[in-house]
C-alpha cells in the first residue's frame, strides 16, 4: 500500500479499477445479515426501524 502512495501518477489509474473491488466488502456483511434473518424474522424488521 505505501508502494502505491509514494507513485501519484499511479494512484488515478489505479484507483479507476480498484472502484470495483469495493463493493465486494459491501457484499460480505449484507450475506452476513441474510442468514440472521431467516431464523429471527422479527429481528431484521428492528434494526430497519432503527
Amino acid at each position: 500500500m505505501n508502494l502505491n502512495l509514494h507513485t501519484p501518477q499511479e494512484t488515478p489509474p489505479v484507483n479507476e479499477p480498484n472502484i470495483p473491488p469495493p463493493p465486494l466488502p459491501d457484499d460480505e456483511p449484507v450475506p452476513v445479515q441474510e442468514p440472521p434473518l431467516s431464523p429471527r424474522p422479527s429481528d431484521p424488521p428492528l434494526r430497519m426501524q432503527g
